[in-house]
């Protein structure tokens, strides 16, 4: 069974390499040539019943899959080319990553679009010169987006970027987009450049976040717990033998609390209350996708106005996560007692706060409530 789907799969691999590059450096006819005996070599196989027909019919069946994709593909970018080429449009996106550019204050970059003209959208651009900004930045502007020129078309769709971006005007930092754990995970290495940093804990989606260019530079390694008890159930060790020791860690109570569904909207209201006493703060979360697709349903109309909203894919939150070892139910009461423990009542009077500015290119543009 391993052989035939191997077979399978670089059939359908190699078709889509074919498609994809082959045209443009001039070796189409070649590989087309190439597989043309491959096919022959099947229904020779064929004739003298020989394991190489069963191989070939492999191939081809691959080859069709890798076809079938490689059109839902070139369907994709040519949708996107058309509805958006020659326009000048609103964006909302983030710096996947920036490279310098001729022009000084500026920076070459490749952006992920979340909104076009405010409305949803996912593609990639890239822009020959943006104003200064990072990697993880979320940024808005009006832009002109245009198809990639025959000569740099290959080189974009490879980078899987179907748009070039001229800013034009309105450019605006509308703060970062990565996770409070990759920010800890920068704090940490801009401390202590030397140093390795690994995320442990029950969410499988973080290592994808770790895989981002605007973050993987930050982040070495990403286990979850059931990853994290194989390797010490491969090693024979046992817990139960070893003594318990008190905790490290010096965490506040809402910040212990980011794990639950709602802890991170109870840990922005906790600051806010702190240091803007006056200020009325609404907040509202939900957990699973289908409540996350209700709120925003509902926010859309108008009902959430003014609210910081909170939505959380895993239902009870980041400890129900993929990669857990035990009931959401079982961790949501452990979490309830590591909060009553922690030293620290409110983020506000972490002994982390002097550092965050070392993760900050433009730390003159918070203001106090966003420091924390």
């Amino acid at each position: 069974m391993r052989r035939p789907l191997c077979v399978f799969c670089a059939g359908t691999l190699g078709l889509e390499l074919v498609c994809a590059f082959l045209p443009q450096t001039g070796r189409f006819v070649p590989f087309a040539a190439f597989f043309i005996a491959g096919v022959l070599w099947a229904l020779a196989g064929r004739l003298r019943k020989s394991p190489a027909w069963g191989y070939g019919i492999c191939l081809i069946l691959g080859a069709v899959l890798g076809l079938v994709l490689t059109g839902s593909t070139q369907a994709k970018w040519e949708k996107l080319q058309t509805a958006y080429d020659g326009r000048s449009v609103l964006l909302e996106a983030e710096v996947e990553s920036t490279t310098s550019s001729y022009f000084p204050g500026r920076v070459r970059a490749v952006l992920r679009v979340e909104t076009v003209d405010r409305e949803a959208a996912s593609l990639r651009v890239e822009c020959a010169s943006l104003p200064a900004c990072s990697p993880g930045d979320r940024v808005k502007g009006r832009f002109a987006l245009e198809t990639p020129d025959d000569t740099s078309r290959l080189n974009a769709l490879a980078d899987g970027i179907a748009l070039n971006a001229a800013y034009e005007k309105g450019f605006a930092l509308l703060g970062q987009s990565t996770s409070f754990r990759a920010r800890t995970a920068r704090l940490q290495k801009r401390r202590n450049p030397d140093c390795k940093i690994a995320f442990i804990g029950p969410c499988a989606a973080k290592k994808l976040e770790a895989s981002r260019r605007s973050v993987r530079s930050d982040v070495d390694f990403v286990l979850t717990f059931e990853e994290l008890r194989g390797m010490f159930e491969a090693k024979n060790i046992d817990f139960s033998q070893i003594p318990d020791e008190q905790a490290q860690y010096e965490a506040s109570a809402p910040g212990v609390g980011f794990a639950a569904s709602g802890g991170v909207a109870k840990a922005v209201e906790k600051v806010i209350e702190n240091l803007e006493p006056d200020r009325q703060v609404k907040t509202v979360y939900a957990e699973g996708l289908r409540e996350c697709r209700q709120m925003l349903r509902m926010a859309r109309t108008g009902k959430y106005d003014g609210y910081l909203l909170e939505g959380m894919a895993c239902p009870g939150g980041c400890i129900a996560g993929a990669g857990t070892v035990q009931p959401p139910e079982k961790s949501r009461r452990l979490l309830e007692q590591y909060k009553a423990q922690a030293p620290k009542s409110n983020p506000v009077e972490s002994d982390y706060t002097e550092y965050l500015q070392i993760i900050r290119e433009d730390e003159e543009s918070w203001d106090p409530v966003a420091r924390h």
